[in-house]
This record gives structure tokens, sequence and C-alpha cells, in this order.
């Protein structure tokens, strides 16, 4: 009788982990994929701003290039492209050393956008740095290896809902 309490215990303190994690994973994916403003008057879906980021870090990029490292196509950046520079987030101006590309710019408000995204996120990391300052050593070492079986698991999970 003590051994089935004593399995049935350790079988919910797994899955207590298990669902635990999920909650934690789904808050971030709600926070993440959440429309904000990010200090600007127009809101800014998920993509977008991982767009503006993507031209920030990589100046003097155009749409073939950004199609071209993100796996999209040329149409889905253009889309997005002609959807930002409506919101007044970026422009597009001609590459002195190509005339035939338009080279990608983010404008004042694109880069308050991206400054207050950044933010955003050195906030949230510190705040998780925070919460692990309770922690030893070891138990960081051993949540760090956790999380590395988590991601690891993650990815042959996406390979296997591809077949």
């Amino acid at each position: 009788m003590k051994r089935e309490k004593d399995y049935e215990k350790k079988r919910n303190d797994k899955n207590g982990v298990t669902h635990s994690l999920l909650r934690v994973i789904y808050s971030v994916m709600d926070l993440d994929h959440s429309m904000r403003y990010y200090g600007t008057d127009v809101p800014l879906h998920f993509g977008e701003i991982h767009m503006i980021k993507e031209i920030k870090v990589n100046p003097g990029t155009y749409i073939s290039e950004l199609a071209e490292k993100n796996g999209v196509t040329r149409g889905a950046v253009s889309q997005m492209v002609k959807k930002l520079e409506k919101k007044g987030i970026l422009v597009k101006v001609p590459d002195e050393r190509n005339r035939s590309r338009l080279l990608l710019e983010l404008t004042d408000k694109g880069n308050t956008a991206f400054e207050e995204h950044e933010r955003y996120h050195r906030v949230f990391n510190e705040m998780l740095d925070k919460a692990l300052e309770e922690f030893e050593g070891v138990e960081k070492e051993r949540i760090n290896e956790f999380l590395g079986k988590v991601l690891e698991i993650t990815k042959y999970f996406k390979i296997m809902i591809k077949k």
C-alpha cells in the first residue's frame, strides 16, 4: 500500500512539473505573440517587431535578403514591408551601389519600436536572473540541463510533426 502511495506521489510530482512547464511555455508564447504598440502609435504584431529587429541589426538589408535569411518568400516579406511602411515604421531607399534594389531603413518610429522591444527583453531577462539568484550553482546546473533536454525534445517533436 505504501509503495503504491509513493509511486502515485512521484507520478503526481512529475506531472506537476510537466504541467507547470507547459503553463510557462504557453504563457511566454501568449506574451510574445500579443500585439503591442512598443512606444509608438501603431499596433505591431510578433512577426512585424521581429522584422523590425532584422532590419535594425542588419543595416542596408533588402527584401530578398530578409526572405532568404528567414526562410520565407520574397512575397511574404514584401507584404510585411508594405504594412510597416504604411504604419510609418520603415522606408525604402534606393541602393547607391545597385539602383534596381531598394534598401530598408527604420524611421524614428521604427527605431522607437525596436528600442522598446529590446527594453522588454532586458527587463524580462533581469527578472529571470533575479528569480535564479535564490538557487545554488549545482541547482542552476540541473535546471540548465533540464531546459537543454526540453529544448532537444521540442526540436525532435518539431521534426516528428512535419512527417
